[in-house]
């Protein structure tokens, strides 16, 4: 494996966390919103929990390339970098008649 690779799968692992952590946040805030428990934090917590859920969803699936961020992909030279550039050659300054 690849640093890219492994470096791609902790940050997919990350947004899974992220999605877990935005699910508390959504239920505790539809909890909330619902009379289940007294919070004054109800609506924070649901919309918080939303913008948790879609960021990590997209970190996961790779709508956000968080790899190719890190581990820019490698370009392949074009002909001009591949062939030395050569020398130009002079012209011989004598001349016949």
């Amino acid at each position: 494996m690849k640093p890219k690779d492994v470096f791609d799968i902790i940050a997919r692992t990350a947004g899974l966390l992220v999605v877990l952590y935005g699910l508390g946040h959504l239920l505790y805030g539809l909890l909330g919103a619902m009379g289940q428990f007294e919070t004054r934090a109800g609506r924070y917590n649901a919309i918080t929990g939303i913008i948790e859920l879609i960021g990590g969803l997209m970190v996961m699936r790779g709508v956000i390339p968080v790899a190719d961020i890190a581990y820019p992909p490698e370009t392949s030279p074009t002909e001009d970098e591949q062939t030395p550039n050569p020398q130009p050659k002079k012209k011989d300054e004598t001349h016949v008649a």
